[in-house]
């Protein structure tokens, strides 16, 4: 009803007024499909002025709009997905100079910065990263999936990225830059650093307190054993006895900080 409405004000219309005219609307064949169809004319007028016939042709688009709406489908499914999984999509051209990026949230921080290269982006001095794979895989034009690299942004900023990029061919093979998507995973890295650095710390603060209780339970005979050979009234034979229970504990002590020392180094 829509369409034969439009259609009837464009006839009219064209009727009195325009000498040519174009419709696209859509009909319904004897068999009962809808089609997309368009419409040209030209009016033909009389020496006065008045149409008299009208001549024009008609065209079947119902493929074409098809296609472009599955192209329109396809194009708003993958931004959806995309913007799902990433926070950023961008480009480069040949030289891996940045030329687009485009970010599906308004929450992400990274201040992008156009027309220089990733490679002048990345904070080398940040140290840790992945950024050696990216750049072996961009030599050789692979795809590389999930490098975590430190980025300096147009802020001065550094954040870190986790980014995946393709590299991008025209119809004729020939290489014309790169493409791909990335988050922004500063938040969670200090995160994951706070943690591990807690574990650190919980794990040494368990040492120092079951090391401290075994050289206690150690520097006891040490202590009773030295005060009661102290004593005038014990033999030579007894205070030898407590000597050697007194080494005893030394040695097991000395064991026990040797082996906390190598575990320490062994960290190092």
């Amino acid at each position: 009803m829509e369409d034969w409405e439009r259609v009837q004000k464009s006839v009219r219309h064209n009727d009195s007024a325009a000498a040519s005219g174009h419709l696209e609307c859509r009909i319904r064949r004897p068999d009962g499909q809808i089609r997309n169809m368009t419409y040209d004319w030209q009016v033909i007028k009389d020496h006065d002025g008045s149409p008299i016939r009208v001549f024009g042709i008609s065209q079947d688009i119902t493929d074409l709009r098809e296609s472009e709406n599955a192209i329109l489908e396809n194009e708003t499914r993958l931004r959806d997905i995309t913007e799902c999984i990433s926070d950023f999509v961008w480009e480069t051209d040949e030289n891996g100079v940045l030329t687009h990026v485009d970010s599906g949230s308004a929450d992400v921080r990274v201040n992008f910065v156009l027309g220089v290269t990733k490679d002048e982006n990345v904070d080398h001095s940040a140290g840790g990263g992945d950024w050696h794979f990216m750049a072996q895989a961009m030599k050789n034009r692979q795809p590389y999936r999930n490098i975590v690299v430190p980025f300096r942004d147009g802020d001065e900023e550094t954040r870190w990225i986790r980014i995946s990029g393709n590299p991008r061919f025209d119809l004729d093979g020939k290489f014309i830059g790169w493409r791909g998507a990335g988050s922004d995973i500063t938040e969670q890295r200090q995160q994951h650093i706070y943690r591990s650095e807690k574990g650190k710390s919980d794990a040494l603060a368990r040492l120092a307190g079951g090391m401290a209780h075994e050289i206690n339970n150690l520097l006891q005979p040490v202590v009773v054993y030295s005060s009661i050979g102290d004593d005038e009234e014990v033999s030579p034979k007894q205070a030898r006895i407590y000597f050697k229970k007194i080494y005893a504990s030394t040695l097991q002590a000395v064991g026990i900080v040797k082996d906390v020392l190598t575990f320490a180094r062994e960290g190092q």
